[in-house]
């Protein structure tokens, strides 16, 4: 299991990470997000085999967030 802390700027609120969770969620090998509006941060835990960090931030791209 892996897991990275992403810094995103665009999240303003508590919906805007219960979002991102429920988008990540739903793909296969993500196995846990938490998110922070106050610190503008998710973590999200995974399975390297079955998904990579990049298709993480690429879905989140997709939502229109911005990783910095």
């Amino acid at each position: 299991m892996e897991t990275v802390v992403l810094k995103i700027p665009t999240i303003k609120c508590e919906g805007c990470v219960q979002n991102i969770e429920r988008v990540l969620k739903q793909r296969e090998g993500v196995a846990l997000v938490e998110g922070n509006p106050d610190t503008k941060e998710v973590n999200v835990s995974f399975i390297e085999s079955e998904i990579r960090e990049e298709e993480i931030r690429g879905a989140l791209i997709q939502m229109g967030h911005q990783i910095g």
